[in-house]
């Protein structure tokens, strides 16, 4: 947690911190509105590596669809939501000659939206795993070993209809 806004491990958070950060959240796009920007990102990364490796098909994983969670760090005690996507995967793996662009194209597309702090997970030939944050707690994850999966996570937005118990339609 960021000690800037928390004053230490078991106090409370002021309740003026909590309504400036929901005051910061309100002036953001809302969740089912980031979700549907999150998605078509998703969607946009999978197609362009598609045409660069075109044994890499994807499809949405049945067994991982949208996962509702609290907001973590500084957002924590708010009323803000962030929205794992369910995971696009391929049966077949980026193969090593295309994983250097199809990792340039998530990372492209990851700095559109502020997500830039690059951590590699593993890279070496057929395991690879790169992961993009922001302090925003947003994240696009691409990883190929076996099969190929991309995963994407919202930052934390205030839910439209302030309803925050179910992820937006898809």
């Amino acid at each position: 947690m960021n000690e800037a806004t928390f004053s230490g491990g078991d106090t409370e958070v002021p309740q003026e911190r909590i309504d400036e950060l929901d005051a910061e959240l309100r002036a953001m796009p809302s969740l089912e509105a980031t979700v549907d920007e999150y998605r078509q990102m998703g969607d946009s990364i999978t197609e362009q590596i598609t045409r660069i490796a075109p044994t890499v098909v994807w499809t949405p994983d049945p067994q991982h669809g949208d996962n509702l969670n609290t907001c973590s760090g500084d957002w924590l005690p708010t009323a803000g939501r962030q929205i794992q996507l369910r995971r696009w995967t391929s049966a077949a793996p980026i193969p090593d000659a295309a994983w250097g662009q199809a990792l340039e194209v998530a990372r492209a597309a990851a700095a559109e939206k502020g997500i830039t702090v690059e951590t590699t997970n593993r890279d070496r030939p057929g395991d690879h795993s790169v992961a993009f944050t922001n302090a925003a707690g947003a994240k696009v994850n691409l990883g190929s070993k076996v099969a190929a999966v991309l995963s994407v996570r919202t930052p934390c937005r205030l839910p439209e209809h302030g309803d925050s118990s179910a992820p937006p339609e898809s």
